[in-house]
């Protein structure tokens, strides 16, 4: 994925996203926001394990609105 792809999508703080990593693991989770086009990050919140992470775009294989 590229800065791109995550602004076509135009996501807004809060929405439910889908992301796959780069291991092919599926996440759920709440779209933070703090988009950083430098670094190509993004903050999520991951139900999965009730963190908040830093999300690296260009390491995802799938990103999407659930």
């Amino acid at each position: 994925m590229t800065n791109y792809d995550l602004t076509k999508l135009n996501l807004t703080i809060g929405d439910y996203i889908h992301i796959m990593n780069e291991s092919g693991e599926m996440f759920y989770g709440n779209y933070l926001g703090n988009f950083d086009g430098m670094n190509g990050t993004f903050s999520f919140a991951n139900h999965s394990n009730g963190q908040t992470q830093t999300i690296v775009i260009n390491k995802l294989q799938r990103l999407g609105i659930s």
